[in-house]
Order: C-alpha cells, then structure tokens, then sequence
C-alpha cells in the first residue's frame, strides 16, 4: 500500500467513525446540521506512528494549533509534499475545531446543536 493509499484510508477511517456517531444519535424528529470548521478553524493532528504503520494508528499528537506551534516545533508535520505527506512521513488529518485547553470558539454552537439538531462536525 502507498503512502497516499495508506493516508486515504486512515482519513476514510476517522470520516466512518464520526457518521457512526451521528447514525447512532439521529433523531428523525430534528434537523440535521453539519458544521464545517473551515481551513484555519480545523484542528490538524498527525498520527503516532510513521507509515507504513500497524494498526491501530491513530490521530493523537495536534500539530496546528498546539503548544509546540507557537515555538516552530511542529513546523516538520505543516510541511506537506505533492503527495499529501508530511516531512516525517506520518499521516496528519483534520481533527475538529482547534480548541486551547479543550475550549473551542464553536463549543456553544456545538452544545446548543446536540441538543436542537442532529449534528456533525465534519473535520
């Protein structure tokens, strides 16, 4: 499997599990809104081991916006080649909102949307 096959699928992965969370909590009786956090607003996370790497790999390590952002120490994951890879061949992905010490400018959005909607994050 190639890097880009390998990065595809872990994306297609992380993109299953959040529309199992919403099947799972889909109330027909309510609207459905998807909240898209937009280029800035999304917070990347870069897996925990390179590829190729076995499973489970996940999405835990924030490389935009974390605390090493600030001081360039993240700044090897924001690189990204023609073919979607990080300087350090790891996986990064969209991860939600960016939030800073688990606060994010859409938390009342998103709280007052799990109660009123069916809601989604697409990250």
């Amino acid at each position: 499997m190639t890097y880009c096959q390998y990065r595809e699928a872990m994306v297609a992965a992380y993109y299953s599990g959040q529309l199992t969370g919403l099947i799972s909590r889909f109330d027909p009786t309510k609207e459905t809104v998807f909240l898209l956090p937009g280029g800035m607003g999304s917070g990347l996370n870069r897996t925990d081991q390179k590829y190729p790497a076995p499973s489970p790999n996940v999405f835990d390590y924030q490389v935009w916006v974390g605390p090493q952002t600030i001081f360039g120490g993240n700044a090897p994951y924001l690189q990204i080649d023609q073919n979607l890879a990080d300087g350090q061949q790891y996986v990064v992905g969209a991860e939600g909102p960016i939030s800073i010490l688990g606060l994010s400018a859409y938390d009342t959005f998103i709280s007052h949307g799990r109660q009123e909607w069916n809601s989604l994050i697409l990250k």
